[in-house]
C-alpha cells in the first residue's frame, strides 16, 4: 500500500473520434504552418541565368572561347543534345553554317555563347552552348523558342540539332505553308474569288489578327502549288483594282522609330510582321507573272510597279543586315522586274542599287543563303547593264 495522498479522481470524458470542419464563422481547426526551409546557398537559382538581348557586341559570326557550365539544378529544355569530347568552336561553326545554309537568320553574342535567330516564317528562338560541368569535355546545345509556330520551331530543331553534332541531315526547316487549290480542270475562279474577298474583308478591319489572317491569306494564295491559280491571283493583285496594292505598299514603305514604349514596340512587331508577308507577296506576284512573260505587260498598265515599287525594294534590299529575310524578298522581286524590263536598270542607278546589292551579297554569304543566291543574279544584272 502506497504512502501519500490519494489522487483525485478524473472525469471520463468524450474522446473525439472525427472532426467536423466549420465555416469561417465556426471555430475551425487551425492548420500548423510548416517550418521554412531556406535553399543551400551552393544552389545556383534559375531566376538568375539572364535573359539575353541584342547588343551592340553581338556579330554575324560565333567566335566562341569560353563557355558557363550548366548551373545546377537548371532545367534544360527538351530541344537539347549533348555532344561528347567536342571543342566549343567546332560546334558553333557547325550551327552557324548550318544556320546559313537553312537561311535561318542570326546575330551571334560570342561573349555570352549564345545566338539569336528567326527563321523566314517569324519563328524566333535562342541557341545556347554550355560546358557540361568544370571536369567534362561536353557540350551541351539547347534551343528554347520565344515565339512563333511550335511547328516551325521544331522544323528548325531537326535540323540544327543533328548538325551540332556533325550528322547530316536531310531535314531542313518547311517555311511557310502553302494552300493546295489545284483541281483537275485548272484553277476554281470562284473559290479564288471568294478567297480574295475574304483576304481584303480581313485587311480592311480594325483587329491585328483579322489583319494578319488576311495576310497570310494572300501569302498562300500567292504560292499555290497550281500555276493557272498563281497567274490568276497575281493579275487580280498588280492591277491595283481591288485595293490590296494600296495595302500592301502602306506596310512596305512603313518605318520604324526606335523610341518607343512597350505598346508601340509590341505594335512595332505586328508591323514588321506585316511588312514581310506583304513583300513575300509581291515576290510571289512579280515571279509568277515574270515566268508566264506577263509581268512587261502588266507593268506598262502600271505605273507604281516601275517608279514607286523599285524605291522601296532597293531600300529594303540595303537594310539586309537588320532585315535579311525581307531583303530577300525584295532581291526577288528585283530581279523579276529587271528581267521583264531592262529599262529599269539605268533608273534604279542613281538610287543607290549596286551598293545596297553589294550590301546584301555580302550579308547573304555570312548568314543566308537564299540572299545570297538572289544577291549574285542581281548583281549579274547589274554587270550585264554596266557592259552594254
Amino acid at each position: 500500500m502506497s504512502s501519500g495522498k490519494p489522487k483525485a479522481p478524473v472525469a471520463d470524458g468524450p474522446v473525439a473520434r472525427s472532426v467536423m470542419i466549420r465555416g469561417t464563422s465556426g471555430q475551425g481547426l487551425t492548420a500548423r504552418r510548416p517550418a521554412s526551409i531556406s535553399k543551400p546557398s551552393s544552389v545556383a537559382s534559375v531566376a538568375s541565368i539572364p535573359v539575353i538581348h541584342h547588343d551592340d557586341n553581338s556579330t554575324s559570326s560565333w567566335n566562341v572561347n569560353e563557355l558557363p557550365i550548366v548551373p545546377p539544378y537548371f532545367p534544360l529544355e527538351r530541344t537539347h543534345v549533348k555532344v561528347e569530347k567536342a571543342n566549343g568552336k567546332d560546334v558553333a561553326q557547325r550551327l552557324v553554317d548550318s544556320m546559313r545554309d537553312a537561311s535561318i537568320a542570326a546575330v551571334y553574342s560570342s561573349e555570352k555563347a549564345m545566338a539569336s535567330a528567326e527563321t523566314s516564317d517569324n519563328v524566333r528562338f535562342d541557341v545556347r552552348l554550355f560546358q557540361e560541368s568544370a571536369t567534362e569535355e561536353s557540350i551541351v546545345v539547347e534551343m528554347q523558342k520565344r515565339s512563333g509556330s511550335c511547328f516551325g520551331f521544331h522544323d528548325a530543331a531537326r535540323a540544327l540539332l543533328p548538325a551540332a553534332l556533325g550528322i547530316e541531315s536531310d531535314s531542313k526547316p518547311s517555311g511557310r505553308r502553302h494552300a493546295n487549290l489545284k483541281s483537275d480542270d485548272g484553277p476554281n475562279i470562284d473559290r479564288l474569288e471568294e478567297a480574295l474577298d475574304l483576304s481584303r474583308s480581313l485587311l480592311a478591319k480594325d483587329r491585328l489578327d483579322a489583319n494578319l489572317l488576311g495576310m497570310e491569306s494572300l501569302v498562300h494564295l500567292t504560292s499555290t502549288s497550281s500555276p493557272e491559280a498563281k497567274i490568276y491571283i497575281s493579275r487580280r493583285i498588280l492591277s491595283g483594282d481591288d485595293g490590296i496594292t494600296d495595302v500592301l505598299m502602306q506596310f512596305i514603305e512603313e518605318e520604324f522609330d526606335d523610341d518607343e514604349d512597350d505598346d508601340e514596340k509590341a505594335d512595332e512587331s505586328h508591323q514588321a510582321i506585316m511588312q514581310r508577308h506583304s513583300l513575300c507577296v509581291l515576290g510571289n506576284c512579280l515571279d509568277t507573272l515574270d515566268n508566264d512573260q506577263e509581268l512587261s505587260g502588266v507593268m506598262v498598265k502600271n505605273d507604281w510597279i516601275g517608279d514607286q515599287l523599285l524605291k522601296s525594294l532597293i531600300k529594303t534590299v540595303s537594310d539586309a543586315s537588320m532585315k535579311p529575310h525581307d531583303a530577300y524578298e525584295g532581291a526577288r522581286g528585283l530581279n523579276a522586274m529587271f528581267r521583264s524590263s531592262p529599262r529599269l536598270k539605268s533608273k534604279a542607278k542613281p538610287l543607290g542599287l549596286k551598293q545596297a546589292t553589294i550590301t546584301a551579297l555580302n550579308e547573304g554569304l555570312l548568314r543566308h543563303a537564299l540572299l545570297a543566291s538572289e544577291t549574285e543574279t542581281l548583281m549579274k544584272q547589274i554587270q550585264s547593264e554596266t557592259e552594254n
